[in-house]
């Protein structure tokens, strides 16, 4: 039987004051609520103060904006809030974000905050550019299909294009995203070359820039008889996919194979310490 564990999503050197606490967690009750399948949008023309659900609604929007300061603070919290989300996906489902903005317009115009068209247009472009990814990853992956990529060398990609799925970002309209350096396996590295030619194939003349360090991995992982799922962040990929060919390594060889310090390796590599140790009764 296979087990399905997680990774949170925290990062292991996350800090947070008391007030972006606040805000996080305003934000989340905000999105729930917004996810709601109870909750229907009312007319544009209809107060969004009827009804218990959409008060509370714009009740909690109204204390954000008393947590933050200002609107434009406010917009540029839910930004980089809806950006973190976006890259997170391992799907392009982003019905609820749509929603949640929806309602964050609906509910501003009701306390008398008018946000700025150019910073509610950025966030309408962020999610428009998982919409037009999801269009263009199914294009590219016909192409497989169709005809081989030029120059590609038989048997040069070993990792199926199939399991690659990717968020293609305006990055003019997003926040600014943390790029860090990050080596992948040759297979993996293969792929994410592949992909990009072929992108650049079909929307010439535009080509991808891959930020390594974002997004999610899915792996299994064998102990003994049993197979256990993560999903990860693609560091933590790198770190044990090391593992595949050498059983052991020193701090400072695996930090130089990643492309990590070795300060962040050790930070890193302790979220594979905890799972061992959590699975340990599967290698007895």
């Amino acid at each position: 039987d296979e087990e399905s564990q997680e990774n949170t999503g925290v990062d292991d050197d996350f800090i947070t004051d008391d007030k972006q606490a606040w805000i996080n967690a305003a934000w989340y009750v905000y999105a729930i609520m917004a996810m709601d399948d109870i909750w229907e949008p009312d007319p544009v023309e209809a107060d969004p103060s009827k009804g218990s659900r959409n008060r509370r609604k714009v009740d909690i929007l109204g204390m954000i904006v008393g947590i933050i300061g200002s609107k434009d603070q406010l917009v540029n919290e839910y930004r980089v809030m809806l950006a973190e989300k976006l890259l997170n996906k391992s799907d392009y489902d982003i019905d609820s974000e749509i929603r949640t903005l929806e309602l964050l317009k609906a509910g501003g115009l009701y306390i008398g905050i008018h946000f700025g068209e150019n910073s509610m247009q950025k966030c309408e472009i962020m999610l428009n550019d998982l919409i037009d990814s999801k269009r263009t990853n199914s294009n590219i992956k016909a192409t497989i299909a169709q005809t081989p990529l030029t120059g590609a060398e038989p048997g040069a990609s070993a990792v199926s294009m199939d399991i690659l799925d990717a968020t293609i970002i305006s990055s003019n309209f997003w926040p600014p995203i943390q790029d860090e350096t990050l080596n992948v396996s040759e297979p993996v590295d293969n792929l994410l070359s592949d992909y990009a030619k072929r992108f650049n194939e079909i929307k010439t003349p535009r080509k991808l820039l891959w930020k390594k360090n974002l997004g999610t991995v899915k792996l299994e992982l064998q102990f003994e008889d049993r197979a256990v799922q993560f999903t990860v962040a693609p560091v933590h990929a790198a770190i044990i996919m090391q593992f595949q060919d050498q059983t052991s390594w020193t701090s400072k060889n695996l930090a130089a194979a990643i492309g990590l310090p070795v300060d962040v390796l050790n930070r890193r590599i302790n979220f594979w310490i905890s799972k061992v140790s959590d699975n340990s009764h599967l290698l007895n």
